[in-house]
């Protein structure tokens, strides 16, 4: 009955190619940075009837003012079993013509664009199962879409980590459709992040008249990006990288201001706490009297995903539905990015991330997705779908 099935559902990816490709250029050409709050809403629209238009009971979840909100859809909910989750996010973190004028550029079996692999791809893998779900008339249980507006954002200050967690509670698994690896691993394990936020205010003055008085920020700051630096513990998974700063006003100028933002990368929760404490040590030192420090931390609402029996079962199922129908069994691998498996996992649902299609070069002007992993990865997750009461 299965391979029955199957035939079908290759048939009509195969048979949809042309219109999968034409949906995924509407919805990269829809450029929606995580701040350009009405183009994410556009994009959200957008999503929104596609999975109306299949049967999906959906609402758009407010997550606070400013923000473009959570995507939230069902499908079949009276039926029995638990649902299957579909997740995700539809804000990326290219400005609107950062690309330029061709932002959906197809070339030598890629295709490149903002967002196109992180992770509008993703999202039309979502749409084209539930297209050969119903093709082959599937009812067996109910199949939800999570798909958040502010994710690139981290949720700092909305409540999108809270519906991200409530909404994923008692499903049987999920699979979050972020950008795949190029190696064909799924990721089943996430680190989190914290940023630090550190403005020195010292005394200008002219660099040669006011030497000996003057307290120049720029020096402090080097004494604290040296200090934190020492952060790093790569048995403990901790990465810390300065990421911008901005100070000095002339070349003869002692610089009376400088500001450091900090990214930390972190394992879990708990190295995370000990990190906060070492900020906190490092900033309340100053190595040049009477300069000022002001810093505030801003930590993620991507917790970290840490490997679990349940996400290692849920690999090794969906391995076996893939070769069972042909396709490569898929690696795992940790990785340093964060996403919103971290919140799905801690509603206690297993999840795989980074299902969507495969590429590289994510949140950067080169990001590509290769064009032949939508096709192939609607198939395999269709066949899992249809194969999930071998998991229960």
């Amino acid at each position: 009955m299965i391979e029955n099935y199957m035939n079908k559902i290759h048939a009509y990816i195969d048979d949809n190619r042309n219109d999968m490709i034409k949906d995924w250029e509407i919805l990269v050409r829809m450029e929606s940075h995580f701040e350009e709050v009405k183009n994410v809403q556009k994009v959200c629209a957008w999503v929104k009837e596609k999975f109306e238009e299949m049967g999906f009971e959906c609402r758009v979840e407010d997550v606070g003012d400013g923000w473009a909100g959570t995507l939230i859809g069902i499908w079949g909910k009276d039926r029995p079993g638990k649902p299957v989750i579909f997740s995700g996010h539809m804000d990326t973190v290219h400005r609107s013509g950062s690309f330029g004028d061709n932002p959906f550029l197809v070339k030598d079996g890629n295709v490149y664009g903002p967002g196109v692999l992180d992770m509008k791809g993703g999202i039309i893998i979502a749409i084209y199962v539930i297209k050969a779900l119903q093709e082959i008339g599937f009812h067996e249980r109910p199949v939800k879409i999570i798909f958040s507006g502010d994710e690139e954002y981290n949720h700092v200050t909305t409540t999108g980590a809270e519906v991200f967690k409530r909404e994923a509670k008692g499903a049987l698994c999920a699979f979050n459709m972020e950008s795949g690896n190029l190696n064909n691993a799924l990721t089943v394990q996430r680190k989190t992040s914290n940023t630090v936020h550190m403005k020195v205010t010292g005394v200008g003055g002219h660099a040669g008249n006011n030497f000996l008085i003057g307290k120049n920020a720029i020096n402090e700051a080097a004494y604290k990006i040296l200090d934190m630096l020492k952060l790093t513990d790569l048995e403990k998974g901790t990465y810390m990288n300065t990421s911008i700063i901005k100070g000095g006003s002339g070349n003869c100028a002692i610089p009376e201001l400088c500001e450091v933002v900090f990214n930390i990368r972190l394992a879990s929760g708990d190295e995370s706490e000990r990190i906060c404490r070492e900020v906190e040590r490092i900033m309340g030192t100053s190595h040049i009297e009477g300069t000022k420090i002001d810093y505030a931390i801003e930590k993620s609402n991507l917790p970290a995903y840490q490997k679990t029996e349940g996400i290692t079962h849920l690999l090794d199922f969906v391995n076996a539905v893939a070769t069972e129908n042909g396709f490569e069994p898929f690696g795992g691998i940790a990785v340093g990015g964060a996403s919103d498996a971290g919140n799905i996992i801690a509603a206690g649902t297993p999840v795989l991330c980074a299902c969507g299609v495969r590429g590289q070069y994510h949140h950067s002007a080169n990001e590509f997705a290769v064009i032949d992993s939508l096709y192939e990865r609607t198939k395999i997750f269709a066949a899992v779908v249809c194969s999930l009461s071998k998991f229960e």
